[in-house]
């Protein structure tokens, strides 16, 4: 059948050629909405777990993510590990993080029914590098440069990612 039979067909049977381009119409859009259902953006993953470590970030286990640092494991204070890892594939602990001695305090507190407590605040959390000695409040400015992730081998900053348990 050639063009011009297809026209001719069409032009004698308008009613039959309306309502197969009706159903072709149907089927692509039931096909679009069956494909977009399946192309939902993924949530992102909340982990379970973080990194902790007992002596500097010098070695690190895992445990619950609602761990309120520091908290005691087998006899020495433990604190959050923030790991990334760069281009080369290569984790490292970029910073230490835990409350303040009266941040956890306030927390506890801030969990009763004591409708009076307040609830830790910025000047609460403390945060270093590994292997410097001085804790800095995150309230502080200088906090942000030892949070800001910077690959030791040099790789680029783009590729930057922070490792989950």
């Amino acid at each position: 059948m050639d063009i011009s039979e297809l026209s001719a067909y069409i032009n004698k049977r308008p009613g039959t050629a309306l309502s197969l381009t009706g159903a072709i119409v149907v089927i692509v859009i039931l096909l679009g909405l069956v494909g977009a259902r399946h192309r939902q953006p993924k949530l992102p993953v909340i982990p379970e777990n973080a990194s902790y470590t007992t002596d500097d970030g010098a070695t690190l286990f895992t445990d619950s993510l609602s761990r309120i640092p520091p908290f005691d494991h087998d006899g020495h204070p433990a604190v959050r590990a923030y790991v990334f890892r760069g281009a080369s594939r290569r984790p490292w602990v970029q910073y230490l993080w835990k409350y303040s001695d009266a941040g956890k305090e306030r927390l506890g507190t801030a969990n009763s029914t004591d409708p009076g407590a307040s609830a830790p605040s910025a000047s609460d959390i403390m945060v270093k590098r590994p292997g410097e000695r001085a804790w800095v409040r995150l309230a502080d400015p200088s906090a942000a440069s030892i949070m800001e992730p910077k690959d030791p081998d040099g790789g680029d900053p783009s590729a930057i990612v922070i490792v989950n348990p």
